[in-house]
């Protein structure tokens, strides 16, 4: 294989690692102050969809959603326990509900900076749980997948073929969505995401470096 096109090829696939790790998020102006007089942080679970997707179909994967959702709390976990006292609560989110949760999510995605202005949505106040902790954190991943491609077959043609072809591959994306709010002001304090094409939900080391970046603002207090 040509060295120097490999060279070029991880230099790359460590650059697109390297742009989405280092967002910083969205902050409230208060969520500085906030951070630090946090105690107890509840988690709720994460919500995860994937789905295997060809042009003509498209399945849910729920075992894979299962797998993931499992692994995503046990990497949150670990990496917050050492700043937090941590609590876990039980998080669903209806079918019924995709329209509004895409549409929430478009207008915290097109917000230039702040989120002193967005109110927290009422399907994700989860009150009927009865949790009388403040702070909660929502961890919400979608992704799909084509089942005829196997993971990572994007890179594996580039280095096959001598060929770079990281753009929308459209064989597989991965978009993950971290928010902390406050249950007593009903406001987000920090929301922070990223979608991408590279990552594969079947590659779990792939999703869980994608969480790891985008909560190291709420880790770093």
């Amino acid at each position: 294989m040509n060295r120097v096109f490999l060279n070029l090829f991880f230099l790359l696939v460590g650059f697109s690692f390297f742009n989405y790790g280092c967002k910083s998020g969205k902050q409230a102006t208060s969520f500085k102050d906030s951070q630090q007089s946090i105690d107890t942080l509840v988690l709720l679970s994460p919500h995860v969809v994937v789905e295997a997707a060809t042009k003509t179909r498209r399945l849910s994967d729920d075992e894979l959603a299962l797998t993931l959702s499992g692994k995503i709390s046990g990497l949150i976990t670990s990496t917050l326990k050492s700043k937090y006292k941590l609590e876990n609560e039980p998080f669903f989110l209806a079918p019924s509900l995709d329209n509004e949760i895409s549409a929430f999510f478009n207008k915290l995605d097109s917000l230039d900076s702040g989120l002193d202005n967005i109110p927290l949505p009422e399907w994700l106040k989860n009150d009927h749980y009865g949790s009388k902790c403040r702070y909660f954190m929502a961890t919400l991943v979608y992704g799909y997948y084509h089942p005829d491609y196997e993971p990572n077959y994007v890179i594996k043609q580039s280095l096959q073929t001598n060929t770079i072809l990281l753009g929308r591959s459209g064989l597989n994306w991965v978009s993950v969505k971290i928010l902390l709010a406050d249950r007593q002001t009903d406001k987000i304090l920090f929301y922070n995401a990223d979608n991408s094409y590279q990552s594969d939900p079947r590659i779990l080391s792939s999703v869980e470096a994608m969480i790891k970046k985008l909560i190291q603002p709420v880790y770093y207090r």
